[in-house]
């Protein structure tokens, strides 16, 4: 489930940036990819520690 937020995040914002910016496309993945990967973080993390603790 985490991993289907996180690339749905990624596409979303892929999209967003690119089409409001349109800054080159390996800078707009790339920016894309850093915001995805902060989130997937927090989403492992509370999803993690959320079952650990049950």
């Amino acid at each position: 489930m985490v991993g289907f937020i996180n690339t749905f995040n990624y596409y979303v914002l892929y999209l967003i940036f690119h089409n409001l910016t349109h800054l080159n496309y390996m800078t707009v993945h790339i920016f894309s990819f850093l915001i995805s990967m902060v989130g997937s973080f927090y989403l492992n993390s509370y999803f993690t520690n959320k079952l650990s603790q049950r």
